[in-house]
């Protein structure tokens, strides 16, 4: 089985697939999304993301003595469970890395996982009430 840019070549070890035997290779297709326009709004050490003028993430250098260069990215649930500690919703997913490009390129694979597996995110709802 050869893979393509387009399909790739998955095999079901534990799962049974109608059908198909346990173990049996599929291909199968990845999700197409269209990323949508980010606009980056720059302030001290962070980068809030928008789309259709709703911020949907953020990038911010942290302070790590650890580190240097370290990145927080941060992508946005404005209705995810509250947090007990500060009271501000969970977001929808994070990541740490180190350098302003690698937490741009990181963010909008965030952006992209989540709209490829609908994960509850402000970026969905920007997005979805885009297509309103």
């Amino acid at each position: 089985m050869r893979d393509t840019p387009d399909c790739v070549a998955v095999a079901y070890e534990d799962i049974d697939v109608v059908g198909y035997r346990v173990g049996t290779k599929l291909k199968v297709s990845p999700a197409k999304v269209e990323l949508p326009t980010i606009i980056w709004e720059h302030a001290f050490c962070t980068g809030t993301a928008k789309v259709n003028g709703m911020a949907i993430g953020h990038i911010s250098l942290r302070g790590r003595p650890d580190q240097k260069g370290a990145f927080e990215v941060v992508l946005y649930n404005s209705h995810g469970e509250k947090n007990g500690w500060s009271g501000k919703p969970s977001p929808a997913a994070t990541a740490n890395v180190t350098g302003e490009r690698a937490a741009t390129a990181r963010f909008q694979r965030l952006v992209r996982d989540a709209l490829v597996k609908r994960t509850p995110s402000d970026v969905l709802n920007a997005v979805a009430g885009d297509k309103k």
